[in-house]
């Protein structure tokens, strides 16, 4: 089973351009609908910018488009409740760097669509420096510099702590003076 989860760009429009890459790559049979159907070991996801508005603009753009709505599943996190989400945050969680044949390969994403949802690649170090906040890619700095501390590694708890003590450690000082 392949799940392709198309990224960035407006949804109605991405969705269609991934399903017609697809569908020239895999093939299509027709459904009783007339519509395009991948093959049943083919399907796309898509969760960024689904919301209850948008997604029948997105099965609009599809049928439109002759596809039917069987091949895709729809997601969505922060959209559905408050519209926030990971982007209007500026945060996610990547892989960044791999080891494939004994040798470290950067992985990041660079959407064409989208530039500011270009990832960081390579090991990464969170460093203080000039008071600020500042993280290294590519594997940058003195590893005695990095903020950061490996917690789980390979499934296994690494370091136990209580909700106190990260709360503790997080506190950050804002401009009048309080913690956060």
């Amino acid at each position: 089973l392949l799940v392709v989860r198309p990224d960035s760009g407006e949804p109605a429009d991405i969705v269609v351009k991934v399903l017609d890459k697809l569908g020239d790559k895999f093939g299509t049979t027709t459904t009783s609908t007339g519509h395009k159907m991948l093959p049943p070991y083919i399907r796309i996801i898509q969760g960024d910018g689904v919301s209850y508005e948008s997604l029948s603009t997105i099965l609009e753009a599809m049928d439109k488009a002759g596809w039917a709505a069987g091949n895709a599943a729809f997601g969505s996190g922060g959209a559905l409740l408050q519209k926030m989400n990971r982007d209007t945050q500026k945060c996610a969680f990547k892989c960044c760097q791999a080891t494939v044949d004994g040798k470290p390969r950067f992985v990041y994403k660079d959407p064409v669509t989208d530039k500011g949802k270009q990832s960081k690649k390579g090991i990464l170090k969170l460093v203080k420096r000039d008071g600020k906040l500042t993280t290294l890619t590519e594997g940058e700095g003195d590893e005695s510099e990095d903020i950061l501390i490996d917690v789980f590694e390979n499934g296994k708890l690494l370091v136990d702590q209580t909700c106190d003590e990260i709360r503790a450690r997080a506190a950050l000082p804002c401009k009048d003076g309080t913690t956060v």
